[in-house]
């Protein structure tokens, strides 16, 4: 059971970590230093709503920071990565983040007086601690506007330029990435499909991009777009944040819900069935899971939490 219990604490320490690290290089006041990886923001946003659990200042600063930064965010985004972790768990029989929480931040981004429209939440769609950070919520000057010449602010400069829209993701992901179709890069980034092709198709007529065409696909890659992402220094590869964060949060979630937090055979038969999604994830920052098929049971508990946190403690760096 100790075992258990410092596996829960360690995760949730190094997530938060994770999460505060972010922030402030957003602009939150934190004694976290700041991180270097390139940050997502509506991931950060979401998966921050779920992490509200473990930290009330976590969750208040960052709803403080969307409302003195709302220019900055992606409604739309909001929406489609808030579907991917409002979905319902199959193990855990609920989402990770309630679908009512999740729509009180197009509230926050729009409306003119937004206490009045939080008022009106179900407390049964909605945590009562987390409804009254909502209507409480105030400019405590805890946050700065970012900094957006930041190397790990790359998605909100590019943002000046090309607008809250499509057209940065795809333009990061390409950086990159060098190269993927439509269906691929519309995934990755969280936005329709059709919107990405729509771009992609008219950047391609204008020699931003260029296209590579296979028996079964089309590849778009930097063209004279390569003139505006020379200057770019990559570190790493391109990471999908909010699968990482889905991921890791979802872990933490089982492991703090019984009767996974009481049963390491239990913990072991999940880490079996979320191997396939930690390899994915791995291999972002080069830590592969150990083979399921050489340990037995729960004898996977120890080298998989292993690795875990050797990935967290690589992220966190």
């Amino acid at each position: 059971m100790k075992l258990l219990t410092e596996f829960k604490e360690t995760l949730k320490e190094k997530l938060l970590e994770l999460h505060w690290q972010q922030w402030s290089a957003l602009g939150v006041s934190s004694y976290i230093k700041e991180t270097k990886n390139i940050i997502d923001l509506e991931a950060l946003i979401i998966s921050s709503l779920l992490m509200g659990n473990y930290d009330k200042r976590l969750l208040s600063s960052c709803l403080e920071w969307i409302k003195n930064n709302k220019e900055w965010v992606s409604v739309s985004r909001i929406k489609q990565i808030g579907k991917y972790f409002s979905r319902v768990d199959t193990g855990l029989k609920k989402s990770l983040v309630p679908k009512a929480l999740i729509e009180c931040i197009p509230v926050l981004l729009t409306a003119g007086v937004p206490a009045k429209e939080f008022e009106k939440l179900d407390d049964q769609h909605i945590p009562g601690d987390y409804k009254n950070i909502l209507l409480k919520l105030e400019d405590r000057g805890i946050t700065a506007a970012p900094v957006v010449q930041k190397y790990p602010l790359l998605q909100l400069y590019f943002r000046g330029i090309f607008g809250i829209n499509a057209r940065t993701e795809i333009f990061l992901f390409l950086v990159f990435e060098e190269k993927g179709n439509s269906n691929q890069i519309a995934r990755e980034i969280y936005y329709d499909q059709k919107i990405v092709y729509r771009i992609l198709k008219k950047w391609t007529a204008s020699g931003f991009t260029s296209e590579e065409t296979r028996k079964k696909e089309t590849l778009y890659f930097l063209k004279n777009g390569r003139e505006l992402a020379k200057n770019i220094k990559t570190r790493g590869r391109y990471v999908n944040w909010c699968r990482v964060f889905y991921f890791l949060s979802r872990l933490l979630t089982f492991a703090s819900t019984d009767p996974w937090a009481e049963d390491a055979y239990l913990l072991s038969s999940l880490f079996r069935d979320v191997s396939g999604d930690a390899a994915i994830i791995g291999r972002y920052f080069n830590v592969l899971p150990p083979e399921n098929n050489l340990f037995k049971g729960e004898n996977l508990f120890a080298p998989f939490t292993e690795a875990l946190f050797k990935m967290l403690d690589k992220i966190n760096e």
